[in-house]
């Protein structure tokens, strides 16, 4: 494993070092992880910086390095805070099939909330534990198929690899990229407040039940396959 990913892992898994002694850490990891993704849900990953997110801080950019050692930990922080699953994302084992269509929906919105997190999760990289959350959660789902480890993971790898690609259709086209989905989130924040906007409300609908359907269509034949392979 490189050293710097094995560096993140660590980190990750572990968490910091408890200082033995002298004055209480002014940072934490989540803090410094929370100010990476405002950073890149509002002006794109390019615009993480060590320098941008010490500054956004209140610190120099030699004392976040005391925090976060490399690029490679920092974006792996960002990308473990990002990934917590939502609440209410309901996965009940005796129907795996409406259980990983709720996964698989939970998890594209999520990916649509921050696109960069689809660019910063391709190639070797370290993984941490909320990420792996997902998987463990999917897995779950299919503990009562007839399928062996193996095929339970390969069908998840699949799901989750749809998920991505319709996602990214979904990003690439026009409107579709972080200004997009800042401005949607904006909408539905005055709707909750009052404020309506009901013809744009309802285009916004009919988008993303776009991507519903293309995902929900994805789904249909990744399960009607497993289906006929569990006989």
């Amino acid at each position: 494993m490189d050293e710097t990913i094995a560096q993140a892992m660590n980190i990750l898994w572990r968490g910091p070092a408890s200082p033995t002694r002298g004055p209480k850490p002014k940072l934490t990891h989540g803090m410094i992880a929370r100010a990476g993704i405002a950073l890149a849900d509002t002006e794109g990953l390019s615009a993480v910086s060590m320098q941008r997110i010490s500054e956004s801080l209140g610190v120099t950019k030699m004392a976040l390095y005391r925090y976060v050692p490399s690029k490679i930990v920092l974006l792996a922080l960002m990308t473990d805070e990002a990934m917590h699953m939502p609440h209410g994302i309901d996965l009940d084992p005796n129907d795996w099939r409406a259980s990983l269509t709720r996964w698989a929906h939970g998890l594209a919105d999520l990916l649509m909330q921050h696109g960069w997190v689809l660019e910063v999760t391709q190639g070797p990289r370290p993984v941490g534990p909320t990420e792996t959350l997902w998987l463990d959660r999917a897995l779950a789902c299919l503990e009562h198929a007839r399928l062996d480890g193996q095929a339970r993971i390969s069908t998840v790898a699949a799901i989750a690899g749809m998920v991505r690609g319709v996602v990214q259709q979904q990003l690439a086209a026009p409107s579709g990229g972080e200004e997009s989905s800042h401005f949607i989130e904006a909408i539905r924040d005055a709707a909750r407040r009052g404020r309506k906007y009901p013809a744009l409300a309802a285009a916004i609908s009919e988008r993303s039940g776009v991507r519903r359907q293309a995902l929900d269509h994805g789904l249909d034949l990744i399960f009607d396959g497993l289906e006929r392979h569990m006989g």
